[in-house]
């Protein structure tokens, strides 16, 4: 049975600092949901200013209703948030969520994702109760790939997706840490 927290846990990195979302996340938000390489892998369409505070309203919603996890991802010595990260899309009857995430351009390739990443993946599995994290990316992007693939993700070869046909699955199960 997955364990929903009812209240929300930053978590703590080497370099990072993963905090709940808020509205004081507007101006970040609005520059990387609006920036053309973060939006190609995953065919969103640039935001105005309202729809990204309504995506805060909702995304802090979410939480309440038990629907989703979201930290934004700050660099621990600057400050700066760098981008996001996320549990969603949960199944209480077989212990399973997917896991998202997105930086900034600027902070790509430096091993954030991974160190974000390993945070997360393990409080999903001990401190949810997750049996089972998917995860899914544009079979182009190579570099999500690549830090799915350093944590043993395996792609599933068997699903069906109604929407983009270079959407790949992966999926991680706790016994395969």
């Amino acid at each position: 049975m997955i364990v929903f927290p009812n209240k929300f846990s930053s978590l703590e990195t080497e370099r990072l600092i993963l905090n709940e979302i808020s509205m004081n996340d507007v101006d970040f938000l609005f520059e990387i949901r609006n920036n053309n390489d973060n939006n190609k892998f995953i065919g969103r369409k640039k935001s105005s200013l309202e729809e990204v505070k309504q995506f805060i309203v909702d995304r802090i919603s979410d939480f309440k209703e038990k629907k989703g996890l979201i930290w934004m991802i700050y660099n621990r010595d600057t400050k700066q948030n760098i981008g996001s990260i996320c549990f969603w899309n949960f199944n209480f009857e077989t212990n399973i969520a997917e896991i998202g995430y997105e930086l900034a351009p600027e902070f790509q390739s430096k091993g954030f994702i991974q160190e974000a990443l390993s945070k997360v993946i393990n409080f999903g599995f001990n401190e949810l109760n997750l049996q089972t994290i998917e995860a899914f990316t544009d079979k182009n992007n190579k570099p999500s790939i690549n830090a799915l693939l350093k944590f043993n993700f395996v792609e599933e070869t068997e699903f069906e997706s109604n929407t983009e046909e270079n959407l790949i699955m992966f999926k991680l199960i706790s016994t395969q840490l």
